[in-house]
């Protein structure tokens, strides 16, 4: 997936699977549908009142049209194949995603980045492919299937071993002005 692609796609999040409390600030009303004169004055959440705090390792995040994504975490690949690169001296990992489709329609996993970056003192992973057990994000999912997909990245160990692991989910049923989920998780 060009860097391009993953650039246009970043600000599709909708809700935090696990959310109990509602967001701080209250939603904007759907354009499909307009308050009835006896609605409530209080609002109740919403999946375009975005997520709340930063999510941990096996936590799930859903989108509005039933995308449900927990990042299960990141594990360091200790031998690379002969074909396999990393910057020298940077750190292989992967990341391991269980993407679910809890909605009605097909999803286009083409539609869904992932970035990655250093938590401790930032800097930006490098993308990375490594052939022994890749599950490349794409394809699609049909209502009712959960299936586990990787993304491999590299970072520099001045980052440290705690990554932030943005997921972005794009289509013209999200709302891109949502902020996108992060996950704080430590590479194994």
């Amino acid at each position: 997936m060009g860097v391009a692609c993953l650039a246009i796609g970043f600000g599709a999040g909708t809700t935090r699977a696990d959310a109990d409390a509602p967001a701080a600030s209250a939603p904007e009303p759907s354009p499909q549908a307009s308050p009835s004169p006896s609605a409530s004055a209080s609002p109740s959440p919403s999946p375009e009142a975005g997520r709340d705090s930063d999510l941990t390792a096996g936590e799930a995040f859903t989108w509005d049209n039933g995308l449900i994504i927990a990042v299960e975490g990141a594990q360091e690949v200790m031998e690379l194949d002969e074909w396999d690169f990393t910057p020298e001296g940077h750190i292989p990992f992967r990341v391991t995603l269980t993407i679910t489709n809890d909605g009605d329609e097909p999803v286009d996993l083409d539609e869904v980045g992932v970035l990655v970056s250093g938590a401790t003192n930032g800097g930006e992973a490098a993308s990375a492919y490594f052939e022994d057990g890749h599950e490349e994000i794409a394809g699609r999912l049909a209502p009712g299937v959960t299936e586990t997909k990787n993304a491999d990245w590299s970072l520099s160990p001045d980052h440290g071993r705690d990554i932030v692991v943005q997921v972005a989910h794009w289509n013209e049923s999200v709302d891109f002005l949502a902020p996108d989920p992060e996950w704080l998780i430590t590479i194994t």
